[in-house]
């Protein structure tokens, strides 16, 4: 039976040097990163240095499991990782960085080593909650994940009733800064709607209405 064999590397060959990763530095601001769109190839290393015009960002791309501080001040921080799969991936601030948080985003393209056109964004489809996202409300303004078609969120809310700017400091202090003082519950259901689009409605206890 014939038998096909590797030729055995010369003594003292070394071994062909790993492709060098690619590398971006990107610069997070209130509230966009620059550059925001990262290219690169399916299997590439990517090392990613991050610096902070302003206040402390986030650097999260969740399908590779990156999670990284940009701390305020300027100060460098390395993401890195490896594009193992084609796709588009969000890139999302982690931190909460002001009213436009929810906003601040940015794109990692990974071309197929096959060649042709990037797939699609893997943020088109119906999303599960991410932790990178946080589902929260400042006052009654809602900064809410958005609801797949088709899905509800039902949630149960608290609000203190006693105003701050009502009566001097020592009124504060005696109720504890409102918390001693009563509160409103507020019930609400949201509905998903296709094009991202969401319906709601909100009911307090305070007036009863919807």
């Amino acid at each position: 039976m014939a038998s096909l064999a590797q030729p055995a590397p010369a003594i003292g060959q070394e071994p062909p040097p790993a492709s060098a990763p690619r590398a971006f530095e990107v610069t997070a601001s209130r509230y966009q990163y620059e550059p925001g769109v990262l290219e690169v190839d399916e299997g590439d290393r990517v090392v990613v240095t991050l610096r902070s015009a302003d206040v402390e960002h986030g650097f999260g791309i969740k399908a590779f499991g990156v999670r990284v501080k940009v701390p305020e001040g300027g100060a460098p921080v390395v993401a890195e990782f490896v594009a193992a799969r084609a796709g588009r991936f969000p890139i999302v601030c982690t931190e909460f960085c002001g009213e436009g948080h929810p906003g601040m985003r940015g794109e990692l393209r990974v071309r197929a080593r096959s060649g042709g056109a990037v797939p699609a964004a893997e943020a088109d489809g119906p999303r599960s909650p991410d932790p990178a996202e946080p589902d929260f409300a400042v006052v009654n303004l809602p900064t809410a994940l958005g609801v797949p078609a088709g899905g509800f969120v039902f949630r149960v809310l608290h609000r203190f009733s006693r105003p701050l700017g009502r009566g001097d400091f020592g009124d504060l202090a005696a109720d504890l800064f409102g918390f001693d003082a009563g509160g409103d519950v507020g019930l609400e259901l949201r509905y998903g709607l296709p094009a991202r689009v969401q319906a709601g409605v909100y009911r307090t206890s305070a007036d009863r209405t919807i």
